[in-house]
């Protein structure tokens, strides 16, 4: 027996990506349990990375990101005054232009007196002023749609503070009120502050849907609304708004599915434009799971109809699972070597997904979001701030968010390469981080079975719209994973040379036999339904009715009648 040494040119192969219906183990149907969490997928297939996983590891970063960045603007940095102490300051200082009777202030009092107490234990001298506040609130638990926390805000006391506060400072102002907020502003020199904070969110999330206060001189048209800390716009809320506005809404019409529909047609696109939030960079990214044809990679694979309904299922939970991270601000060649045979087995040999525009537009999409923060904290703001035990991760944000973009752009090159794909939008000349970011990738593919992201439960309700004909809310609910078996295999084969022991080129006709193999992977497939429910539930009240109803019609069943 000899050895010898194939070398593969990937040039010109394309691969063929499906999902075999036929492949009994994999067979589900909607009264089999889900699996709450990607580690029981996984299982023992650690040497493969599947997109899904990667997706659900970002969006685990993601709130984490988001939430340290709430918490830090919540309480302020050297450089950023904190919104509390903000909301705190102009209150005061309504009071002060009250007691000075320049103004009938009652009503603007009263609201920045409810903004206060909903950020901290906030104690008011004035009876009549504590009714007022008290009465505020009270009418905030009427409105479940809006105040009820979801989503990471749910994990803990503070971040549940800082969502109720934040959806109350939305609210539509008129333009009296919103005057004088804006006059308390000025007078206390905080416009610059005031105005940092409104980037911050029309960058981090997506531009503003209102205006905010008139602190410039720049002229307000009439039909403009006003809110103190306005909400963001995004690609589903203008659907809608479109599509329906005040008419009624069809009993089977999917969200969803309609955003579906109009991205593969070409009627839709979720490509960032000039003024675009990190929310439409994150929703660019799953929009490639919508558009293979489109993609660079279309002419090195073949998408096989099967395969394409398994990444629109994606697409339907991962647009909720980005939405949820944004609730609050959103408004409502290879070489190997082997013993020789007379036979040379070649398979395509994936080690990632072959998905390569998703990996690249995602860390395009965390290079954004790094270079935001950065022009607004310091690197120690960000490396400082304390990690909240109950969302995972042990990490600072700033290295969190380095090594994610990094695991990305690694995961880019890596399926750029398997698939015989020249990458772009990546400089070359910067070879050097190129090779980091590749072996930060494999690095995570070898160990994602110890990667503590993989145990956590995903299963999450998140409200899209209140529905007022109805008087119910359409929320789109995650259910879970399933398995499923990924086939690959070569519709064009590419260019193989196997070289023996003394490095001749060995004939294929009549030296080696090469037999061309197909690869098998098992990738997850997540599970989600869009229903009506009377009000939106927070992770914990969601997936107790998960553990209790099991399946996935019994739970649909369930919620429907709450």
């Amino acid at each position: 027996m000899s050895s010898f040494h194939v070398t593969v040119d990937r040039r010109q192969q394309v691969l063929k990506l499906d999902i075999p219906e036929h492949h009994t183990r994999y067979s589900h149907t909607s009264e089999q349990p889900l699996a709450k969490s990607l580690a029981r997928i996984t299982g023992k297939h650690g040497e493969f990375a599947c997109a899904t996983t990667l997706a659900w590891k970002a969006k685990c970063v993601d709130d984490r990101l988001y939430a340290a960045v709430e918490c830090l603007t919540q309480k302020g940095t050297p450089q950023l005054c904190g919104k509390q102490a903000l909301i705190r300051r102009v209150f005061f200082q309504l009071l002060k232009m009250r007691s000075a009777g320049t103004a009938q202030l009652d009503e603007s009092i009263a609201f920045m007196g409810a903004a206060c107490r909903l950020g901290e234990d906030f104690e008011f001298d004035d009876d009549k002023l504590r009714l007022q506040v008290k009465k505020r609130l009270l009418n905030l638990e009427q409105d479940p749609f809006r105040y009820h926390p979801v989503g990471f805000y749910s994990s803990t006391p503070e971040l549940q503070a800082i969502y109720r506060q934040g959806r109350f400072l939305q609210n539509e102002l008129d333009r009296t009120q919103a005057n004088q907020f804006a006059a308390a502003i000025q007078v206390l020199s905080l416009v610059d502050q005031y105005t940092k904070h409104l980037r911050l969110a029309s960058r981090l999330t997506n531009p503003l849907v209102h205006l905010g206060l008139p602190v410039t001189d720049d002229p307000i048209p009439l039909e403009s609304k006003i809110s103190f800390y306005p909400p963001s716009d995004s690609p589903e809320g203008r659907l809608m708004k479109l599509m329906f506005g005040n008419r009624w809404i069809p009993d089977d019409f999917s969200l969803v599915q309609e955003m579906i529909d109009r991205i593969e047609s070409g009627k839709l696109s979720l490509k960032p434009v000039l003024d675009s939030g990190w929310y439409d960079y994150q929703l660019y990214s799953i929009e490639s799971w919508l558009t293979l044809d489109r993609n660079p990679e279309a002419r090195r694979l073949h998408f096989e109809e099967c395969y394409r309904n398994e990444l629109r299922d994606r697409f339907k939970s991962f647009f909720a699972f980005t939405r949820e991270t944004h609730i609050k601000q959103l408004e409502a060649g290879a070489v190997g070597c082997a013993m020789y045979s007379g036979k040379v087995s070649v398979s395509p040999n994936l080690h990632i997904e072959p998905l390569p525009e998703y990996y690249l537009r995602r860390a395009e999409s965390y290079r954004f979001v790094r270079e935001l923060l950065l022009s607004i904290f310091v690197p120690d703001d960000l490396q400082d701030c304390p990690v909240i035990p109950e969302l995972g991760g042990d990490k600072s944000p700033l290295a969190e968010l380095l090594e994610i973009e990094s695991i990305f752009r690694g995961a880019y090159l890596i399926a750029c390469d398997e698939i015989g794909l020249e990458p772009s939008r990546i400089d070359p000349a910067d070879a050097r981080q190129s090779l980091r970011d590749v072996a930060t990738a494999r690095t995570w593919i070898n160990s994602q079975l110890s990667d503590p992201d993989l145990t956590a439960d995903s299963r999450c309700m998140v409200p899209l719209f209140y529905d007022e004909g109805r008087e119910k809310t359409k929320v789109v609910v995650t259910l879970g994973f399933r398995a499923e078996l990924m086939s690959v295999a070569y519709e064009t084969r590419p260019h193989v040379t196997v070289i023996d022991d003394n490095g001749q080129v060995m004939d294929q006709q009549k030296d080696v036999r090469i037999a061309w193999e197909s690869d098998h992977h098992v990738i997850a497939s997540p599970q989600s339904a869009e229903c009506y429910v009377r009000q939106p539930l927070s992770r914990k009240e969601f997936r107790r009715i998960c553990d209790e109803q099991q399946t996935t019609e019994r739970i649909l069943a369930a919620l429907s009648k709450l």
